[in-house]
């Protein structure tokens, strides 16, 4: 598959990518925020615990580093994401397991009075889960986040009762139980529309494919190879090149083997140049038995060697019943100031030189002038 045509089938995958990394943009900036105001709280507390000045920070500056990375594109945004997940766990999950122990241990201490605010953050940090996972990861993900953060409370008040009763304690068991089954009853809806989605995307780029690419041959088509040649005439100094092929008494491979023998020809023939070129060479089917190719990083004298070399391979070909085929090429390279009608105009002009020539030979209108 060209290059071209693997960039612009890859295109829903970078899509998808980009949202991912919007996501997780939103999630880093939302965690720099919930980590600032949690440190400046801690900061003026009259008595706070140790631990309350040490995570909070720790995981602010976490946040920006993480950010950064993401930003300047140091790793990949999956890494990134795992990374960040996995940090923002432990930060919020120390001070509950460290808590619920503490208080446990000491009769004088409760963990409504002692626990800090961050069991809320459950909630955003189990959605976020839902909306950036694999809907297979989903479900593992989500259950495994809420044990570390909810196990330990559970496992206190289920040992300390009379702490429920109290208000602090109803807003663990609410938060804790109905609305953490609420949120879960998100995951089959999203993993549904994560696949659909996934269909559509897959769908789209079939049809994509279709649109782009000669059904017999299975080059590029010409709606294809004006894109290319759109893309490649926008840029400047670009050292690249068309050559234009015409098989030769084409019509006449037609009219006396019939056009079954006609499409064998035209496809061993872009066999026979795909095994000559480079994965980067763009070949495009222009429209009957035309073919253009492009190439990149090339001056003339390497464009009429490449075109040499194909109409040599060309001639060689062995097919039943047909004596000899040959090729008339034109060949150009792209200038800055090309569009696809110029550039178009000058290599046709060249490949009917070529036919005028006598068929079977290689014409460069820079060459000539």
């Amino acid at each position: 598959m060209s290059k071209n045509l693997q960039s612009t089938t890859d295109q829903n995958v970078d899509e998808l990518d980009q949202f991912t990394e919007k996501l997780t943009k939103i999630v880093l900036i939302s965690g720099l925020f919930a980590t600032f105001f949690a440190t400046l709280i801690h900061q003026l507390e009259t008595d706070p615990h140790i631990l309350n000045l040490i995570v909070p920070p720790f995981a602010f500056v976490g946040f920006i580093m993480a950010y950064l990375v993401l930003k300047l594109r140091w790793f990949a945004v999956k890494t990134v994401l795992f990374s960040s997940f996995i940090g923002a766990v432990i930060c919020m999950a120390t001070p509950i397991w460290y808590f619920s122990y503490v208080t446990h241990s000491d009769p004088a201490l409760r963990l409504i009075d002692q626990l800090p605010p961050v069991l809320p953050l459950v909630i955003p940090m189990v959605i976020a889960l839902i909306l950036i996972i694999r809907p297979k990861q989903i479900l593992k993900a989500t259950v495994f986040t809420w044990l570390m953060f909810s196990f330990p409370v559970a496992l206190y008040l289920v040992l300390n009762p009379a702490e429920i009763l109290e208000p602090r304690g109803m807003d663990f068991i609410v938060l804790l139980g109905p609305v953490c089954l609420v949120t879960f009853t998100l995951i089959p809806l999203v993993s549904q529309a994560k696949r659909t989605l996934s269909d559509m995307r897959q769908s789209q780029n079939e049809m994509r494919k279709l649109s782009e690419i000669d059904g017999l041959t299975g080059c590029l088509n010409r709606r294809a190879g004006e894109s290319v040649l759109r893309q490649i005439a926008k840029r400047h100094n670009n050292n690249a090149g068309a050559i234009l092929f015409d098989i030769d008494n084409f019509k006449k491979i037609n009219d006396v083997f019939g056009h079954a023998t006609g499409d064998i020809v035209l496809c061993s023939i872009v066999d026979c140049c795909n095994n000559i070129l480079k994965s980067e060479n763009q070949l495009i089917r222009w429209g009957g038995e035309e073919f253009l190719l492009i190439v990149e990083n090339v001056d003339l004298s390497a464009l009429e060697a490449i075109a040499q070399r194909l109409k040599t391979a060309i001639y060689s070909l062995q097919i039943e019943n047909i004596e000899r085929i040959s090729a008339s090429f034109g060949v150009s390279v792209i200038s800055p100031f090309d569009t696809v009608d110029t550039l178009f105009d000058r290599i046709d002009k060249a490949m009917y030189m070529a036919k005028n020539k006598g068929r079977n030979q290689i014409v460069s209108l820079e060459a000539i002038a």
